[in-house]
């Protein structure tokens, strides 16, 4: 077995991208079979090639242009990322291991590079989780908005079935002679009296 045998087709379709033409998916399966002698599907290749070119899954994508050609779609490495070796290449798709090259590094040595980061960047579209953090976000919103909205409430006489200024004044003069028995029979006496009105609105 040789050696490009043992290599992934992910590898292989990376080797193949790195002639630096524009490809279809078709034609990378077909060069892949002919060079390696490994038996690949075209839906296969298609797969792994939409995982590749996605710069928010695959830091490789960056480099890659994906042009539509019909109902079709070509490939092409752009033209500065071809001074990586296919080594290089293919280790931006690791996640981990050694043989893992991050976009930073590549940045780094190869920094010609910096252009296509910032272009696609700017254009990339928000990711899910960043939509579902936004939509969250707003709904709170918009509920805190709809709790703090100003509305006529209802007064107390309303609420408390007719209570006014009158009636809280005798209950104040009640409180008042209870403190004033308690006094008398030398008793320890704390009365707190709370009026609680939450919630209560008008529609």
């Amino acid at each position: 077995m040789t050696e490009k045998e043992k290599k992934s087709t992910v590898h292989l379709i990376i080797e193949t991208l790195m002639s630096g033409a524009p490809l279809r998916s078709k034609e990378i399966t077909d060069i892949i079979s002919d060079t390696s002698g490994k038996t690949v599907k075209v839906q296969d290749v298609a797969s792994m090639l939409s995982r590749i070119t996605d710069a928010d899954k695959c830091e490789l994508g960056y480099f890659i242009h994906k042009e539509r050609e019909g109902n079709r779609f070509t490939y092409r490495v752009v033209d500065e990322f071809l001074n990586l070796s296919p080594k290089q290449a293919y280790g931006m798709t690791l996640k981990t291991g050694k043989e893992r090259y991050p976009l930073d590094q590549a940045l780094k040595d190869f920094p010609a590079l910096g252009k296509y980061v910032d272009s696609r960047s700017g254009k990339k579209s928000v990711s899910r989780k960043t939509r579902r953090t936004r939509a969250g976000k707003t709904t709170r919103a918009a509920v805190r908005e709809k709790k703090t909205v100003p509305q006529e409430a209802v007064s107390l006489p309303d609420f408390a079935g007719g209570i006014g200024a009158e009636e809280i004044r005798a209950i104040g003069e009640l409180l008042e002679k209870v403190k004033e028995i308690a006094l008398l029979k030398d008793f320890n006496v704390n009365v707190n009296v709370t009026f609680k009105i939450d919630g209560f609105w008008k529609k």
